[in-house]
């Protein structure tokens, strides 16, 4: 469905002030600036301003909200359309009267891309809402802006001459923005001391608090004072009461001393002078004018704008390394009627200690399932989902040679020094099966069902899933694969190299880098994995796999537009009248060995490439498409062979349009990719700027043709199995093509003290397919093909790949 020109969204009365109301009437928001992303809210956490802004700064009709997690769905010039479907969280000014329209509490908004943190795949909607951005930005400019700290978590601040960390206080620490300041501070080289209940201080220094103090005590800030012998020249006021002002204003030292609070403190409430008082203005970071009244109000300032953005990146890389945490998350049912719920609940003071957090959108709106799981005798047992289906047909009887067997191969750089490898793997890939149940889940061909069974032991399930390995190496291995129906890890000791082999009726590309990511979890967690022979829980699991037509809420009752839809598919591969195609490939050749070959570009060249196109205005991923059917259609023309028509299959992750409740890194045992041809006519767009435009646009917007109804999958996908069984499929020598994206986003490079150092991805062709690949891992860029011996050659596929390099180079360095 196209997208709305109306959306829903929780706004002030139209008298300002007041109950909140439910709109359903609100313009679509519009990207306006080149930094600027529309976003799908997905999730939304509830803050104090919320309530506070309606009753103290009323704006009629004004969207409220401030935190928020979502889908990006389009991208502004300056912004690298990769980023569509990447779940992000951030800041909003909600309840403004200088941009009524711009409120968390809706279905879509506008921001900045720049100010945004991508949210982990390992974390629900919810945790991401929960982190949003009101908290760290307040934070950040608390210590940069009000308390002229220095120290940030990339570059921490000095230890004092005594080599102890300078003190900051947090008044209010168990609360979600003191739990965050307690993070950064601790992150940042300072010692955080807190205030807080003592039931809740345990809470508060598992968010980094060295100290905590009972506020409650009337001489809390005397206590403080002496405890530290008076070496406290700051303090972030999370609370703002005229209690709270005296605490920090007694615990503060002499000198120089700084004092940050989250509301307004009048004069009255000073007891000294002399402490240099600011309230850090969160909404600043937005880079406009905060048109509030009296105190609250704050000019343009894009230096604040700079600050934020600066703490975005901070923020960013602490949750991409595990060190920073949202406050525990409580969900309010009830979507709009539950955030009105919930800021009710926060005004009358019902809620300790926890971050409210609502689904607006979230929620699985799932149509009446054909994939439940069933259970009888120990055994789980769903029906094959549409695409799962198309790869099952690929299939030969088990033991013989495979078109499609996905392969992916990693190397263990380092691990811990007493530690034996081997038993390790072993320990903690058992470990995962126990939270993935589905990963020792297999494939019956003759009733087209996944099966799970309980009661399985870790022995037995080994025996099969667990292979070790002497005297070969991954590529041979690869080479080797032959039919079978469950995942397979393969252990190689000399290299310490692994290579994950399955059906992709089980799992894909990316669920295969998310597998990995668990494995490595569990490695780095393996004192709390269970010992080896046990029987696996699958037991009333919640980790069984849903295909992508569940997720979708694809309808099993088809109308003629979604046929139509998945018809015009079709018409696209049959309507070629010149075919630009690699020539000279004899498809009655007997098939040989299926192989791959991989081209990897130096750091200097990978970084030009991605700036080049940036400059462009084109993701990395139409660039290299464009350069590609260039060289096929340069390398047709010397062996004086015309072609103009380019239509080539690639490979869609189709995640990013699920639903809220869909968490990659829990669900992606599974496979949860299309396939759609892109086409382009190079008669037309003869050069790569006009042919890199043109494949942008159908990367970003792949769906339009469907008005993005993913009810075509199903007669999509039963097309193309019935075509593929009556063996209709005319052999084709088109390169097509498989962007992993980059590879560090799904793997970190260190896991504890277990550290990976390469990669690679194939599917084994039995076929003249041309299969090819693109990642980037630890800053370089890889070209890969996977092909069969029998119609190309070593040589020739590395030629393909070089030019290839050598015209996307080319074309992104043209004025």
């Amino acid at each position: 469905m196209a997208k709305p020109t109306k959306i829903t969204a929780l706004t002030q009365a139209p008298g300002g002030g007041g109950p909140p109301v439910v709109s359903h009437d609100q313009p679509m928001p519009q990207i306006a600036e080149p930094h600027e992303v529309l976003v799908r809210v997905l999730a939304v956490a509830l803050n104090p301003t919320d309530y506070k802004m309606p009753d103290y700064h009323p704006v009629p009709n004004a969207v409220m909200g401030c935190d928020f997690m979502g889908t990006i769905v389009a991208a502004g010039s300056d912004v690298d359309s990769a980023c569509i479907g990447t779940r992000v969280c951030g800041p909003m000014h909600g309840s403004n009267p200088g941009n009524p329209g711009s409120g968390a509490f809706a279905e879509y908004l506008i921001q900045d891309e720049r100010l945004l943190v991508r949210v982990p795949d390992s974390w629900s909607d919810l945790e991401g809402a929960a982190l949003g951005g009101v908290g760290w930005a307040t934070v950040a400019l608390a210590m940069e802006d009000s308390l002229l700290l220095t120290g940030t978590p990339s570059k921490p601040a000095p230890l004092r001459p005594d080599g102890s960390r300078v003190p900051v206080l947090v008044y209010g620490g168990a609360t979600a923005t003191g739990t965050m300041a307690c993070q950064l501070l601790s992150s940042s080289g300072y010692n955080p001391i807190a205030t807080c209940s003592p039931a809740s201080s345990v809470l508060v220094k598992k968010y980094g608090a060295k100290l905590t103090f009972p506020y409650s005590s009337p001489t809390c800030g005397e206590t403080i004072r002496d405890a530290t012998k008076g070496s406290i020249r700051t303090a972030i006021d999370c609370i703002t009461s005229p209690e709270s002002v005296k605490c920090c204003f007694t615990a503060l030292g002499r000198a120089g001393a700084r004092y940050a609070s989250l509301e307004h403190a009048p004069d009255e409430w000073r007891t000294r002078k002399a402490v240099k008082m600011d309230m850090p203005m969160t909404y600043v970071v937005m880079g406009r004018e905060v048109k509030l009244d009296g105190p609250y109000h704050r000019a343009a300032d894009q230096s604040k704008f700079n600050l934020g953005a600066r703490w975005a990146k901070e923020v960013q890389a602490l949750v991409d390394e595990g060190r920073l945490k949202c406050h525990p998350a409580r969900e309010v049912p009830g979507k709009w009627q539950g955030i009105i719920q919930g800021l009710e609940m926060i005004k009358n003071g019902q809620v300790r200690g926890q971050k409210l957090s609502v689904l607006p959108n979230g929620g699985l709106d799932r149509v009446a399932s054909t994939y439940s799981w069933t259970k009888q005798d120990g055994v789980y047992r769903r029906k094959l989902g549409s695409m799962e289906s198309f790869y099952l047909s690929l299939a030969t009887p088990e033991g013989y040679p495979v078109h499609w067997m996905i392969g992916c191969s990693v190397t263990i750089a380092s691990q811990p020094g007493d530690v034996n490898a081997e038993e390790a793997l072993r320990k903690a890939w058992d470990a995962t099966r126990s939270e993935f149940p589905c990963l020792g889940a297999a494939v019956d061909p003759s009733s087209r069902k996944f099966v799970v069974r309980e009661g399985v032991t870790a022995e037995e399930w080994l025996q099969q899933s667990f292979r070790v390995h002497d005297d070969t190496t991954t590529d041979e291995l690869f080479s080797a694969f032959r039919s079978q129906f469950h995942i397979t890890l393969h252990y190689i000791r000399s290299t310490n190299q692994l290579l994950l082999q399955s059906p992709h009726t089980l799992i894909d590309g990316r669920g295969m880098l998310y597998l990995y990511h668990a494995l490595f979890t569990s490695l780095s967690n393996q004192s709390t994995t269970t010992a080896s022979g046990r029987a696996a829980d699958t037991a009333a699991t919640p980790n069984l796999s849903r295909p992508y037509d569940e997720w979708l809420g694809v309808s099993s009752v088809l109308t003629e537009k979604n046929v139509g839809d998945a018809q015009s598919i079709f018409a696209r591969v049959l309507q070629q009248q010149k075919p630009i195609r690699l020539p000279g490939v004899d498809f009655q050749t007997q098939p040989r060995r299926p192989v791959h070959r991989d081209l990897t570009l130096d750091e200097e060249t990978t970084s030009a490439i991605i700036e080049g196109s940036k400059k462009k205005g084109v993701s990395v991923t139409s660039a290299w498409h464009a350069a590609l059917a260039l060289t096929t259609q340069k390398i047709q023309s010397e062996a004086a062979e015309e072609g103009t028509s380019y239509v080539s299959f690639t490979t869609l992750d189709l995640r990013r349009h699920f639903p809220s409740s869909f968490i990659p890194q829990k669900h992606s045992i599974c496979s949860l990719q299309t396939a759609l041809p892109f086409s382009s006519d190079l008669s037309k767009d003869t050069t790569f700027d006009a042919l890199s435009q043109s494949l942008h646009r159908q990367y970003k917007a792949p769906f339009d043709f469907a008005d993005n109804d993913f009810s075509y999958l199903n007669p999509y996908m039963a097309m193309s199995r019935q075509i593929l069984e009556s063996g209709g499929v005319p052999p084709s020598s088109t390169p097509s093509l498989s962007s992993m994206g980059v590879v560090d986003d799904f793997l970190q490079r260190r896991y504890g003290d277990w550290e990976i150092n390469s990669f690679w991805i194939s599917s084994t062709m039995m076929t003249g397919d041309f299969q090819m690949y693109l990642w980037t891992f630890r800053g370089k860029m890889t070209f890969s093909v996977c092909y069969n011996e029998a119609f190309y050659e070593a040589a020739q596929v590395d030629r393909i790949m070089e030019r290839t390099r050598d015209a996307m180079i080319q074309g992104l360095a043209s004025a």
